[in-house]
């Protein structure tokens, strides 16, 4: 029997993996992609969508969507996504939030779909790193 090199499986595993996979946050994980939206559990009830901006060796950063689900969605359109304002009466997200790798595990995040982020999105996690030099 041929044996099939373990990096060759790797790639063949990796490129399987599609929506609805778990994430994994550890560092260097393809698993928590950066730019990926994923539904997470909402602490009050139901789910809301994150979106991953950075993952550094200190912390998974997210931007959670003000949006929330009674059902995990299985798919979004990202342009139905928002923010809010502190003002809404619903509710609003956060544009960063670091956390730690296990406190984004604990959110059980399901990969909704890849992306990529925005420069004008890291506007707060850049004011962050900057006050946490």
């Amino acid at each position: 029997m041929r044996r099939i090199p373990g990096l060759l499986i790797g790639a063949v595993l990796i490129g399987t993996l599609g929506c609805g996979e778990r994430a994994s946050p550890s560092t260097g994980d393809p698993a928590v992609a950066v730019g990926a939206l994923y539904s997470v559990h909402d602490a009050k009830a139901g789910f809301r969508v994150a979106k991953v901006l950075v993952v550094d060796e200190r912390a998974v950063h997210v931007r959670v969507y003000k949006n929330r689900f009674e059902e995990r969605p299985v798919t979004i359109d990202a342009a139905t996504l928002s923010l809010g304002t502190i003002n809404d009466k619903d509710g609003f997200g956060m544009g960063h939030l670091p956390m730690t790798r296990s406190a984004f595990a604990a959110w059980e995040p399901v990969l909704l779909q890849r992306g990529s982020v925005e420069p004008a999105e890291l506007e707060g996690y850049e004011i962050w790193r900057s006050a946490n030099r």
